[in-house]
């Protein structure tokens, strides 16, 4: 059985350079997951995350909160995981961006 190709992408950054290429490569939506090693809340996201790229035209951007803090900082995190889209056409900045808090979240408001 063939298998599709999936409509979006995921991208795991780990330096400031990489999240600013990542966002300016991306030809449409885009999701910023924060996220950190060892959140069980996280790991519980974790398959829709997948989904939602596999799933949409989404290019969904993970962000380590533990490896980049400046850069969580910047928008904002206060608990993880942290969820911020940007519909194509939007700016992926802390004031462009829209806060949500879960997947369903996510998916709802890209629609």
């Amino acid at each position: 059985m063939k298998r599709e190709k999936p409509l979006g992408r995921r991208v795991v950054v780990k330096t400031q350079a990489e999240f600013t290429a990542a966002i300016a490569a991306a030809p449409g939506s885009v999701v910023v997951e924060f996220t950190m090693k060892g959140c069980g809340a996280c790991t519980d996201e974790a398959p829709g995350v997948k989904a939602l790229a596999r799933d949409t035209p989404v290019t969904v951007v993970q962000v380590d909160a533990d490896v980049l803090p400046a850069l969580a900082d910047k928008f904002d995190v206060q608990a993880l995981p942290a969820f911020f889209a940007a519909p194509s056409g939007k700016q992926m900045t802390p004031e462009g961006a829209k806060g949500l808090d879960d997947v369903r979240a996510v998916r709802k408001y890209l629609r």
